[in-house]
């Protein structure tokens, strides 16, 4: 299935939270046609939904990997939980209404409550969580504490998006979408089916086009080529009809009503525009075209494209009946929500550019949203109709900073299992002031000057630079040593996706070519903040209430991070840097070969992390330097913040140089001179503990704006950086 219909194309689940709704509508003229069908015509241009919409949190395991679909997430409003279908990790992510993460369902295998390919969930009467594994062909069922309570063949031919379970009069039913291809046509049936057969819903008809490329000659869909995009609550089922803004409503066994908008008109496609959306995310096409040598251009000129687009991405059903409906409106991707009443009347807009999914809490939506510039696709909460509003720079309220699920790097960062502050009132929001600011700024630092305990020789080239370890010249071995998850049972370890294994290997003899140095401790608020008050920094990072000072800076991305960096050269005329991921491993491991410095057992007290012993477990960083340093006085290598570094995102160490230098063009998501996902490093305060250990690693989002960033409260909840310089190289020994 092309990425466009993965990202842009939803099935949207029932929710069971009461929306919240205007005092009155803006628009809707209802009238009823020949077959006594409902239809609500909304001419009306578009105005602002009631009380508007603030983003609270984005959901992320604290592996900092889940994957995520329109019809692969169940809302269970009542329980006050999220469940996220993460194929790619074989299991069914659970969250709380805050987006905090709460546990993981099933497993992978082939066996009852397990996992090869979790696609799609729903809830069913009871609140039972039903997720189809779309490679096994089961359904299984899951109860609302969480136990597997059994499995069952598919009862229909799938090919989705998404499906429904529900209870009719004499039996359990099953909705989804059918495909059959006949000719040079394909029709995609929406249906229901019972033991008495299937009745069908929707039919959407693809025409195709003989598509003849140098590796491949078949019958092809065109690119945007109409699908069926559905929605389903209780006993009724609602369709996208024709490429406008039109939303049929099924029910016993019939069409009853039809909600339209006049002032949101087809998208009118472009050549341009069918060719990006071939140029990122993955999908037959794109796979065609790595196959084939081929380029968008191509493809686009063999299929063909459907020359208009439904403004209408997705949309979910509320209890009281109403539509909450995702809208482009120039481009490809979502931009704007419309919420439609019960009776099918315009009820406002909101500015939220992702795809409504259900409501974890009265005003608590749940929505997903495509990112463009890394493919990924994003679990996002927002609060609506209430006139609260983003947080500012520098603010963090209270329902962000009890959102742990978003801690982590990027927009999707790693969130704890379980634990944390508890909420503040929103009259406790906090902002630094300029007060606040020059106080930080003339207060003694906290931590006492301490001797390197391999008398490596430290340094700082300025008052506010940070402190330098110059590390010994030399080389080691990248990576995960043979049979290091049997020692430490991680090969057993629940919590560890399969698919994470393979980021720390193969191994990788380095050979530093070059001397360098590395930061002692990561960047603090209080180094931060200097740059803010210098003009090198025009971003102020909140601290969500724990304090400034010598914490380190969280809430940053890779841009904010070459910005400090920039300033600090500037500064000093020093050529500082992030370390590679070479580089970081080599100070990390300090010389030892366990899995974490201080030997393989995580133990309790040496680091910041989930179940690691400390006061700060979960809740919030700790200042940096509060713990032991590493043998060669490096502190928090492992543990408080999952640390930036130069490589760009590769899935195996083949692509890292023997010579320590990043990964840079070799990586997938290198384009036009910048790195579209970074790497991280080190493990954090909220992450499980299994992932602080010096070879874990992971990768994360770039935020390309300000404005982008801002919007965000819990951008990088878990992720800061340390520095790097280096000094000069090393001369060739003249033995070898």
């Amino acid at each position: 299935m092309p990425f466009r219909t993965l990202v842009v194309t939803g099935f949207f689940l029932g929710v069971g939270a009461c929306a919240p709704q205007p005092e009155e509508a803006v628009g809707g003229a209802s009238r009823r046609d020949s077959a006594g069908v409902a239809i609500v015509d909304n001419g009306s241009p578009d105005a602002p939904f009631g009380g508007g919409a603030a983003h609270i949190a984005d959901l992320m395991t604290p592996d900092s990997a889940l994957t995520a679909l329109p019809w692969g997430v169940a809302v269970d409003p009542m329980a006050g939980r999220i469940h996220v279908a993460d194929m790619t990790g074989a299991r069914v992510a659970v969250f709380d209404a805050s987006g905090a993460f709460v546990e993981a369902l099933g497993r992978a295998g082939e066996g009852p409550g397990e996992f090869r390919g979790v696609s799609a969930l729903t809830l069913v009467p009871g609140r039972t969580l039903v997720a189809l594994d779309a490679r096994r062909g089961v359904l299984s069922r899951w109860s609302p504490e969480g136990s597997f309570e059994g499995e069952e063949r598919l009862p229909a031919g799938y090919w989705g998006p998404g499906f429904a379970v529900g209870e009719g009069e004499a039996a359990e039913w099953f909705a989804t979408v059918g495909s059959v291809t006949a000719g040079m046509s394909m029709d995609q049936t929406l249906a229901i089916h019972t033991p008495r057969g299937a009745e069908p819903v929707h039919v959407v008809r693809r025409e195709l086009a003989l598509m003849e490329l140098p590796c491949a000659s078949m019958p092809a869909p065109k690119v945007f080529a109409p699908d069926v995009v559905w929605a389903s609550r209780g006993d009724t089922l609602w369709f996208v009809r024709g490429d406008g803004f039109r939303i049929d409503r099924y029910a016993r066994g019939a069409v009853v009503a039809s909600v339209r908008r006049a002032a949101a008109p087809a998208i009118q496609v472009t050549r341009a525009m069918a060719m990006a959306s071939l140029s990122f995310g993955p999908g037959p096409y794109r796979s065609l075209m790595r196959q084939c040598g081929v380029t968008a251009g191509e493809v686009v000129d063999a299929t063909g494209y459907e020359e208009a687009l439904s403004p209408i991405v997705g949309f979910a059903a509320d209890p009281a009946g109403g539509l909450w409906v995702s809208r482009r409106v120039r481009g490809l991707l979502p931009e704007v929500i419309d919420v439609m009443g019960a009776g099918g009347e315009y009820l406002g807009t909101l500015d939220i550019p992702a795809i409504p999914v259900g409501f974890a809490a009265p005003s608590r939506l749940v929505t997903v949203r495509p990112v463009l510039e890394t493919g990924e696709v994003r679990v996002s909460l927002y609060e609506v109709g209430t006139e609260r509003r983003a947080a500012a720079p520098g603010v963090v309220t209270a329902e962000a900073a009890g959102a742990r699920g978003a801690q982590g790097g990027g927009v999707s960062g790693g969130g704890g299992p379980s634990g944390g502050s508890a909420p503040r009132g929103i009259g406790s929001v906090l902002r630094m002031t300029t007060q606040s600011r020059a106080a930080a700024e003339s207060a003694p630092p906290r931590r006492l000057p301490e001797p390197n305990p391999a008398d490596l020789r430290e340094f700082r080239d300025c008052d506010f630079c940070p402190v330098m370890v110059e590390l010994p010249p030399g080389g080691f071995e990248m990576g995960r040593a043979e049979g290091e998850d049997r020692r430490l049972g991680l090969d057993r370890e629940p919590k560890r996706p399969e698919f994470t294994r393979e980021r720390e290997r193969p191994r990788v003899q380095i050979e530093f070519g070059h001397r360098f140095a590395i930061g002692k401790y990561e960047v603090t608020f209080d180094e931060w903040d200097r740059c803010v008050a210098e003009g090198g920094c025009d971003y102020e990072p909140t601290d969500r209430g724990w304090g400034r000072g010598d914490r380190p800076v969280v809430h940053v991305s890779l841009l904010d991070a070459e910005t400090y960096l920039a300033w600090l050269r500037e500064a000093t005329g020093r050529p500082y840097r992030l370390p590679s991921s070479a580089e970081w491993e080599y100070a990390a491991r300090a010389g030892t070969t366990t899995a974490r410095w201080w030997g393989d057992e995580v133990g309790r007290g040496h680091a910041v992390c989930d179940e690691c012993g400390l006061e700060w477990e979960v809740g919030s960083t700790a200042p940096t330097g509060s713990l032991p340093p590493n043998p060669w006085g490096l502190h928090d290598m492992l543990g408080n913040v999952s640390e930036l570094v130069a490589d760009c995102w590769t899935a195996t160490y083949a692509e890292v140089p023997a010579d320590g230098s990043p990964v840079r063009e070799a990586s997938p998501h290198w384009s036009e001179g910048r790195c579209l996902r970074p790497t991280w490093r080190g493990g954090a305060f909220s992450y499980f503990r299994w992932t602080v250990r010096s070879a874990w690693r992971s990768g994360g989002s770039i935020l390309a704006t300000a404005e982008e960033r801002h919007a965000h409260a819990q951008v990088g909840g878990g992720t800061g950086f340390r520095i790097a310089l280096t000094l000069d190289a090393v001369p060739p020994d003249p033995a070898r």
